[in-house]
């Protein structure tokens, strides 16, 4: 009896090997978790030193928040909720041509609050953010590496012309499970990804997020939706 295509061994193995590889990666993203503590909301203070406004004043706020972001399925859109649910910002992308890319995070009402470009031909992967209409970039985005789930990123503000030491950097997984965002050494946002096999497959991206007191939250938004660009949804 003649067996058929998906009966093949050939089929069988490579099939076997494309499930084993999703495995590995969920398996990594749940070991993960362990390499942090998660600190409840009503753990959180009040920073111990003062943050700049990086977007603008009214996007920090006194207390801790929890948001969720979540991409569209086959789209670079995205919806950021609050833990109610509400939707407070989303977010547009689209490649402006071939070679670069961007993001627009907009608000409620569909006003854009932070443009976001790849800078094309640079050996780092390299960010900038903008507000609309401004050439003087808000922040740029530097990342070392795009081919380690464990990024080295450095995120250097408009006033620090030098760029010797960045004002924030990114430390743990992103495309696995969790990463942590400081200003200096001074945590202020917590990220981790849901990633289970179901996401993995089908490509889609869902971000938990507590973001300390004081924060620009906008800010924030912005970053995460350029490390998605970089790690996960490289398109």
């Amino acid at each position: 009896m003649l067996l058929s295509c998906q009966d093949s061994p050939l089929f069988l193995y490579i099939n076997q090997s494309i499930y084993i590889s999703e495995f590995k990666k969920l398996q990594a993203a749940m070991d993960f978790q362990s390499e942090f503590s998660w600190l409840e909301l009503e753990e959180l203070h009040a920073p111990t030193q003062s943050f700049a406004a990086v977007v603008g004043q009214r996007y920090c706020f006194p207390n801790s928040a929890q948001y969720r972001l979540e991409n569209e399925i086959l789209s670079k859109s995205w919806i950021i909720t609050e833990a109610n649910g509400e939707v407070v910002f989303r977010v547009r992308g689209k490649k402006v041509d071939w070679y670069k890319s961007k993001r627009e995070l907009v608000d409620e009402n569909g006003k854009v609050v932070v443009y976001m470009e790849e800078k094309p031909w640079t050996i780092k992967n390299v960010w900038k953010a903008y507000s609309p209409g401004e050439s003087e970039a808000l922040f740029t985005l530097k990342s070392l590496s795009a081919f380690t789930c464990k990024p080295k990123v450095n995120i250097f503000l408009a006033s620090n012309t030098a760029q010797k030491k960045p004002d924030y950097t990114i430390e743990g997984s992103f495309l696995a499970k969790k990463c942590l965002i400081y200003f200096g050494e001074e945590l202020v946002t917590e990220v981790t990804r849901e990633a289970s096999l179901k996401n993995i497959l089908i490509t889609k991206s869902i971000f938990n997020v507590i973001i300390h007191p004081g924060v620009d939250v906008a800010f924030i938004f912005s970053i995460i939706i350029i490390m998605d660009k970089i790690y996960v949804h490289d398109d």
